[in-house]
């Protein structure tokens, strides 16, 4: 519990940041995460799986390169999830 009745959970969903996109805006994000979930997840499978058949991967640069760009995919995958989970979509009554 933290100072004020508030459970830590409650208190950390009320600071959450909440980003406002407009729909055009929503729509591609979300084009972008099911691009790397269906087509980008795959082409780095394939190219990890080629750099395993071309030998030893404990001096494959290939492979090294692919891991890489599998952890920058999945890293932009979560912040994307992350993202819409939060979003606001803006409407023409939204005013700042």
């Amino acid at each position: 519990m933290s100072i004020g009745g508030q459970s830590d959970t409650t208190q950390a969903k009320s600071e959450q940041k909440v980003y406002r996109l407009t729909p055009e805006g929503f729509a591609k994000k979300q084009e972008r995460l099911d691009y790397l979930r269906t087509i980008k997840r795959k082409e780095i499978a394939d190219y990890i799986h080629e750099a395993k058949e071309a030998g030893d991967i404990s001096e494959s640069s290939a492979y090294e390169d692919a891991k890489n760009e599998q952890a920058k995919v999945e890293g932009e995958i979560l912040q994307l999830e992350r993202l819409l989970a939060v979003a606001e979509i803006m409407t023409g009554d939204m005013h700042d």
